[in-house]
């Protein structure tokens, strides 16, 4: 049982980083137009993807009031914020615009700056456990 959870775990983060690779498509795909109508249609598909998959599978998620806020304003502020920041980065009627995949490596290497800054601060403590996920190796656009 433990290897099938496993498995579905592996499939689960490969969807996911599949999905997040789409970012730089959209971009590509509205430039020159206006990143929060691209965003919403990427979530309705994304909603309609599990939705499907909830149905087929006859899973039911319950979500309470306070996990339903946190979600909407991770999501409405923290990612829309996040992905129209990238959008505006790669805008190429901007003088100066800078490649995808440069850009890619600053947005998505925030793992690492946030951890260095963690240790400086002494909000976390230096553990293996918590360095090795972000070796180079590991790292977005190091393959």
């Amino acid at each position: 049982m433990e290897r099938q959870s496993n498995a579905v775990g592996l499939g689960f983060a490969v969807a996911s980083a599949v999905a997040f690779g789409t970012l730089a498509i959209l971009a590509r795909i509205a430039d020159g137009s206006r990143p929060i109508p691209v965003l919403a249609l990427r979530f309705l598909l994304t909603a309609l993807i599990l939705g499907g998959y909830l149905v087929a599978t006859r899973r039911w998620v319950e979500l309470h009031r306070g996990r339903i806020i946190r979600l909407l304003l991770l999501g409405r502020i923290g990612y829309v914020l996040q992905s129209s920041l990238y959008f505006l980065a790669l805008d190429t009627r901007r003088r100066g615009r800078s490649p995808s995949s440069s850009t890619a490596i600053r947005f998505y290497s925030y793992p690492v700056w946030a951890t260095v800054l963690a240790l400086a601060a002494r909000l976390e403590r230096f553990t293996w456990r918590l360095i090795v996920p972000l070796w180079p190796w590991q790292s977005p656009g190091s393959a």
